[in-house]
């Protein structure tokens, strides 16, 4: 998660896991933490997205 925000703040983004997993050279054993913590962010995004989605009168495509 340190890492998510770090790329966040700094305006760093990633195709992939996989290029993020490389760019910061995070060593396999970890790469499960990787996928919850990306898998995570995602749903906060979904939910933060329907929740303003609901709350907005314009249109969302």
């Amino acid at each position: 998660m340190l890492l998510l925000d770090y790329c966040r703040t700094h305006d760093i983004t990633f195709e992939t896991k996989q290029q993020l997993i490389e760019a910061f050279r995070i060593p396999i054993s970890m790469t499960e933490s990787v996928d919850r913590a990306t898998n995570f962010t995602l749903f906060a995004m979904r939910k933060k997205y329907r929740e303003l989605a609901i709350s907005s009168t314009g249109v969302f495509i």
